[in-house]
């Protein structure tokens, strides 16, 4: 079984990383207080953005086997779009959907023998968050629902021999819809009034196991390098 260390140690890790950059936040509002007539005359509070990533991804819970359960890093990918508005002047929450393709991977003995599992996950990933936007960076915290899409497939690999690499249907049961926290922070880089440009990290900490399959409970925690275009323009009947 392998520890649950590794979770903590990340959620810890992850809020030491949101609270510095909030107390930069606070420490940045005077400079901010001084444009938000200019910031609220203007009107600009809908806040649209296209995102896409590349990640890695680490496997944790019940891994079963006859002994030697190792947990290895794989790799991540999203692509989706966030929609929401600036509640007051840099405070946004928002709603988003991505398609997220994770693959993770573990080792054990299997009739003394080394066994490798490989599983390739697709989820349609819809998540709510709120975003601190300051001129220069963003800082910010969700939750996500991770449920499952297309087909799942598994591969098993004995002392480096492919034994079994499937696609089918039923993986689908093995593959659970999940809901988890999400933690973000980065840099901004403005284009002009409206437009700006994002690069940051998200990471992603399940409570729920996106994969349970005979004896196996495996959360995957994924960590990624994230890049988006945002837009803010005028919300009809609100502003």
């Amino acid at each position: 079984m392998i520890s649950l260390r590794i979770q903590k140690l990340s959620i810890l890790t992850a809020f030491i990383l949101l609270v510095v950059l909030q107390a930069a936040a606070q420490a940045q509002n005077a400079a901010d207080n001084k444009d938000k007539t200019s910031k609220s005359a203007s009107g600009d509070r809908g806040y649209f953005e296209i995102c896409a990533s590349r990640g890695l991804t680490y496997p944790f819970g019940d891994i079963s086997g006859d002994g030697g359960q190792k947990a290895h890093i794989a790799d991540s990918k999203s692509a989706g779009i966030n929609t929401g508005y600036e509640i007051i002047n840099s405070h946004i929450i928002y709603m988003g959907i991505a398609m997220l393709t994770q693959t993770f991977e573990v080792e054990r003995k299997y009739m003394n023998k080394l066994m490798l599992t490989s599983v390739e996950a697709e989820f349609i990933n819809l998540d709510l968050a709120y975003r601190y936007q300051g001129e220069w960076y963003y800082a910010g915290a969700g939750l996500f629902m991770g449920i499952p899409g297309s087909t799942w497939s598994r591969k098993n690999a004995l002392n480096g021999i492919v034994t079994e690499n499937l696609l089918y249907g039923d993986m689908k049961s093995a593959c659970k819809i999940t809901t988890g926290l999400e933690l973000f922070a980065g840099l901004t880089f403005a284009v002009n009034n409206t437009i700006s440009l994002n690069n940051g990290m998200i990471i992603m900490i399940p409570f729920i196991p996106d994969y349970k399959h005979g004896q196996d409970s495996i959360y995957v925690m994924d960590i990624s390098i994230c890049a988006s275009v945002a837009y803010k323009f005028n919300v009809p009947f609100i502003n």
